[in-house]
């Protein structure tokens, strides 16, 4: 359950309207005066049909992509407004590539030195100290990754790489976590496993999550709230109740 911490914003959107050009030179409206806030704390699951805006959305959020009218506020910096970038916020973000932020030709040390430095110096990073703080890290993952420390990272498992992404990007902890169908790629008993991962980590450190997955089983056992997109917006907030929907209950409101 959410805790207290969930009444203060960590996102806040504010009369969103987003489109993407077309060959023909006419907009495809993707959102349309859209509003949405959430809490420190809170497990949201974002979910639609194709196209309905899910990744834009995230990619509003995280700044890359700049709405033609509105406000993006990410706590306490101001994101965009009035189409207009004013800050870059610092959130995390998971993709669906497993391999994607993590430099597949150099080993699991490396990768970990790099995340919390920005660089390598063989003057100081191979001590007994950081190895030690590492194999502690990967053993997290409870996938045997601290066996495979010196293993170059492109000759690990799809859950290994997708494992050590979450690992790598929690250990240095943004306050915003967004997963992008990030067990696509994963067997369902490897996805669960790298799921609840993500999720005790960051629980661990009260920070907030937006998730987006197809695999609606995923959403409705791991989420406090529910956000359905269609026809430019937001279509149903759910927010009570949510172990009594179903997975047909929900495709029936993408639907919608």
């Amino acid at each position: 359950m959410a805790t207290e911490a969930s009444n203060m914003e960590m996102v806040s959107l504010k009369g969103l309207r987003f489109s993407y050009p077309t060959r023909t030179e006419s907009l495809f409206n993707v959102f349309s005066d859209l509003n949405l806030s959430v809490g420190k704390g809170e497990v949201v699951g974002l979910i639609g049909r194709n196209a309905s805006g899910k990744t834009t959305l995230l990619n509003v959020i995280r700044g890359t992509l700049i709405p033609q009218k509105g406000e993006v506020k990410i706590a306490d910096t101001l994101v965009s407004r009035h189409g207009k970038r004013c800050k870059r916020p610092v959130v995390s973000i998971i993709s669906q590539r497993p391999d994607a932020g993590l430099a597949p030709t150099m080993t699991v040390y490396e990768n970990y030195i790099f995340a919390k430095e920005h660089k390598l110096s063989l003057n100081w990073a191979y001590t007994s100290r950081r190895r030690k703080a590492c194999m502690k890290l990967l053993a997290k993952a409870k996938m045997g990754l601290e066996g495979k420390i010196d293993e170059q990272v492109r000759f690990l498992s799809g859950g290994q790489q997708q494992a050590l992404s979450i690992l790598l990007e929690l250990e240095f902890p943004n306050p915003l976590l967004l997963m992008d169908e990030p067990t696509a790629a994963l067997d369902p008993y490897v996805a669960t496993e790298v799921l609840d991962l993500a999720l005790k980590e960051l629980a661990s450190k009260n920070g907030t999550i937006i998730f987006v997955s197809h695999r609606l089983r995923d959403i409705l056992e791991r989420c406090q709230r529910i956000i359905v997109l269609g026809n430019c917006n937001i279509i149903h907030d759910i927010k009570e109740d949510i172990n009594k929907i179903s997975e047909k209950d929900i495709l029936g409101m993408m639907g919608d």
